[in-house]
């Protein structure tokens, strides 16, 4: 039988329960990049960090990379709302400098933005392997 689980905070609610789905052991065996990659950023306004307690929006990143994308930024809003060009300005900077962004409302769609992400090709391991080094210095 699942766990009910409660938020305290309705302001960070979809914020929590996106993260609680990530750790859930069946997406941590997955999606093993969620454990050191997935993080929610600060919100800024008028130039200070807001600690989510007056802010509508968290930006959620996935620093994992796919399909020619850095990584993905998602602006996780709270309730419903227009989709404003001046609330895109960070997404839009952010798609090009060469990573994947979405908008959304609630942490299902976020949620259904970060699977059909991780289902894109992954990008090929770009190691380096340097031939030992024969020489004096």
């Amino acid at each position: 039988m699942a766990e009910l689980i409660e938020f305290n905070s309705t302001l960070n609610r979809d914020r929590e329960a996106l993260f609680v789905w990530a750790n859930l052991p069946q997406q941590r065996t997955e999606y093993p990049d969620f454990e050191r990659l997935l993080c929610a950023l600060p919100y800024r306004t008028n130039g200070h960090i807001d600690d989510g307690t007056h802010a509508d929006v968290t930006y959620i990143h996935l620093a994992v990379a796919r399909d020619g994308c850095k990584g993905l930024y998602i602006r996780l809003n709270r309730g419903e709302g227009p989709r404003g060009p001046n609330q895109l300005t960070f997404l839009s900077k952010k798609e090009s400098e060469g990573y994947a962004a979405g908008n959304c409302f609630g942490w299902e769609e976020a949620r259904d933005l970060i699977v059909a992400y991780m289902k894109m090709v992954k990008v090929p391991d770009r190691t380096i392997s340097f031939p030992p080094f024969e020489g004096s210095i």
